[in-house]
């Protein structure tokens, strides 16, 4: 009985993965789009260029961090940080 139900746990949190991984991939390539537009909206070499270079530090604090969350929410749970 045990073991069914570890089974059918691990299929659940395997269906849940990979529907967040769905969700992430959808999230992340609406985010790619608004950068792109942003980007193109940004004339000024100086604006742009800076603009570029926060969206590196963005970067390197999420993977710092393992997670966007703290950057986007700086309120957040610290234990999430």
């Amino acid at each position: 009985m045990l073991a069914i139900l570890l089974v059918t746990l691990g299929m659940n949190c395997t269906c849940l993965a990979s529907q967040a991984g769905k969700m992430f991939n959808e999230a992340d390539k609406k985010q790619n789009v608004a950068y792109q537009q942003a980007l193109s909206g940004i004339t000024d070499a100086k604006q742009r260029e800076l603009f570029v270079e926060s969206e590196r530090v963005w970067v390197k604090s999420c993977r710092t961090h393992g997670s966007c969350l703290p950057v986007a929410l700086p309120f957040a749970n610290p234990v999430l940080r």
